[in-house]
C-alpha cells in the first residue's frame, strides 16, 4: 500500500496531538503534498489537508497508537473504486477512533482538488478491517482489555 500516505498523515495528525498533549483539537489543518489530476488530465501537485477535530487519550502508547490507526484506515481506504485514472484516489471524509477507555482521535481529511468519484466506504470495509484486526488490534486488547474491534462506515 501506499507508504507515502501513510507517513505523511501519521506526520500531520502527530503534529496536532503531539507529546505531552492530551486533549488535543486544532482550527488549523497541517498541510499533505499529494498529487492529482486537473481537468482530469494532467497531474499537478496538490495538497491534502488533515485536521484533528478531538484527540484525547490517557498515556504516550495510547497517543501513538490512534494515530497509527488513522494513518493505517486510510492508507487501507485506497481501492481501484474509489480511484480515478488508477492514479489518483480519494480516502475517507473523517476517520473517527473512540476505545472503550475514553480515548479518541477524530481527523478530517479536505482537499481542494477533483472529487472525480466519491468515496465508497462499504467497497473497503472488509479489507480496512483484516488489516486493522491484523496489525493494532493485539495492542487495543493488551490496553483495554479483549473486544471486537469492529470498524463501521458513517
Amino acid at each position: 500500500m501506499n507508504s507515502y500516505l501513510y507517513g505523511a498523515i501519521e506526520w500531520a495528525v502527530d503534529a496536532q496531538c503531539p507529546i505531552g498533549v492530551a486533549d488535543c483539537r486544532r482550527d488549523l489543518p497541517q498541510t499533505i503534498l499529494v498529487d492529482y489530476l486537473d481537468n482530469g488530465e494532467h497531474i499537478q501537485g496538490g495538497f491534502l489537508k488533515a485536521r484533528v477535530l478531538e484527540g484525547k487519550h490517557h498515556s504516550e502508547e495510547i497517543r501513538k497508537l490512534l494515530i497509527r490507526t488513522v494513518a493505517k484506515i486510510v492508507q487501507y481506504s485506497i481501492h481501484r473504486e474509489n480511484c480515478y485514472n488508477a492514479r489518483m484516489c480519494h480516502i475517507p471524509t473523517v476517520v473517527r477512533i473512540v476505545t472503550r477507555g475514553d480515548d479518541r482521535l477524530h481527523v478530517y481529511f479536505h482537499s481542494d482538488h477533483g472529487p472525480y468519484v466519491k468515496f465508497n466506504c462499504q467497497i473497503t470495509l472488509q479489507e480496512v478491517s483484516d488489516h486493522i484486526t491484523d496489525e493494532v488490534l493485539d495492542e487495543y486488547s493488551s490496553l483495554f482489555g479483549p473486544g471486537d474491534g469492529s470498524i463501521t462506515c458513517a
